[in-house]
């Protein structure tokens, strides 16, 4: 029979629990409601994330509290309801096409790949944007269409459902990076379901996912998978991942690769880097300049909108939205300058240069938030359990 002091624990470590998650979910809910507003929303939302995260960091422990893992039943439960009523209320978008360009590109350039004639940086069916016609074509790396192979075959169809497979690795890599291992069994299975369910609460993931369709969750979780195997000391493969995630998109395995610097570089991670980019030479040998065209310089010359805050910003100020993307990415680098690749260090500093990157970009759109978010969770959840808010166990 646990006495009060067990029962009080186990309510603040709930209390502590439910309002984080209730937390996470209402400014991520915050970024897309405010989508078309100003961009400052942008701003302000991240800036409140990263606040939390600072206040349970600030009283992290670590002492093992008091009915550690307690909770784990209630979060299993609050798991599976959370998975059923998200999967009951987008079953018919799980079949149905995307809505927006970057899902519908995927796919007929998955299918142009597959048919071994059709060049997708070339196909003017795909990534018809702006006035530029050369600039048309397939607007990401040649790796995205490795990820997204089996829809160039089955459709819409197998398109979400890879989506639906990497929302579920992606859930487990945050439950994996944000679990500290010295921590008793029950209390590490715990943290992993909470990190499962900060990543899937909000509705409007699932809405980008499965009804705008968009495809950014694939990069996301290369970008993990990254981080976990420098967690686990495999070098060589976690610098594979990365190399692949920036094959498949720029942004976000760019600031993921700038934290890779060292000033006596670990070679192994830079050889996988090498590895990983593989794709895009191949894609530069065998479709040229249409390659570039289309994934390069179509980003490159693309002007800002009014999701933007460099819509609201006289233009002569405009570079100092570029000098503190500079900056943020030196200041990071340098203090990791002399550090050992540590997995810790790399979510968080990841998620700070990913956020500068993410506000101060052309555009701000729904799928940007996949960016940042699940990294976001894994600090959520790992600084919810060490907080304490009770004292130590006796």
């Amino acid at each position: 029979m646990p006495d009060r002091r067990d029962i009080a624990a186990f309510a603040k470590r709930a209390l502590v629990l439910g309002f984080v998650a209730a937390a996470s979910t209402a400014l991520f809910q915050f970024w897309h409601a405010s989508l078309w507003g100003l961009p400052i929303t942008k701003v302000i939302s991240y800036a409140l994330f990263f606040l939390l995260i600072g206040l349970l960091a600030r009283r992290s422990t670590g002492a093992l509290q008091r009915q550690a893992g307690g909770e784990l039943p209630l979060l299993a439960t609050a798991l599976i309801g959370v998975l059923a009523f998200h999967l009951r209320e987008h079953r018919a978008s799980l079949l149905a096409p995307p809505r927006v360009d970057i899902g519908t590109d995927t796919i007929l350039a998955a299918r142009d790949f597959l048919s071994f004639r059709l060049n997708p940086y070339l196909d003017t069916r795909i990534g018809a944007i702006g006035q530029i016609h050369q600039q048309w074509g397939f607007h990401y790396g040649p790796a995205m269409l490795l990820g997204y192979l089996p829809a160039g075959i089955w459709g819409d169809v197998a398109y979400k459902l890879m989506t639906l497979i990497y929302l579920a690795l992606t859930a487990w890599l945050c439950g994996e990076l944000a679990v500290d291992k010295a921590r008793p069994r029950a209390e590490r299975a715990a943290c992993r379901l909470f990190a499962a369910l900060l990543l899937l609460l909000p509705s409007t993931l699932w809405s980008e996912l499965f009804i705008s369709g968009v495809c950014d969750l694939f990069p996301v979780f290369l970008m993990l998978l990254s981080i976990c195997l420098v967690e686990r000391k495999r070098l060589l493969l976690a610098g594979v991942a990365a190399g692949l995630s920036f094959s498949a998109k720029f942004i976000p395995a760019i600031a993921l690769l700038a934290l890779f610097i060292r000033w006596r570089p670990h070679w192994r991670a830079w050889c996988g880097v090498a590895i990983g980019f593989i794709p895009l030479l191949l894609a530069g040998v065998f479709w040229g300049r249409h390659f570039w065209l289309a994934a390069v310089a179509f980003h490159a010359s693309k002007p800002y909108d009014f999701s933007s805050l460099l819509w609201y910003i006289p233009v002569r100020y405009h570079v100092l939205f570029t000098g503190l993307q500079v900056a943020s990415a030196g200041i990071l680098i340098l203090l990791n300058l002399r550090r050992p690749l540590e997995s810790g260090r790399l979510v968080l500093h990841a998620a700070i240069l990913i956020a500068v990157l993410s506000v101060t970009f052309k555009e701000v759109h729904g799928n940007h938030s996949l960016w940042c978010f699940p990294l976001l969770v894994i600090l959520l959840a790992k600084y919810s359990y060490r907080f304490a808010p009770a004292q130590p166990a006796t």
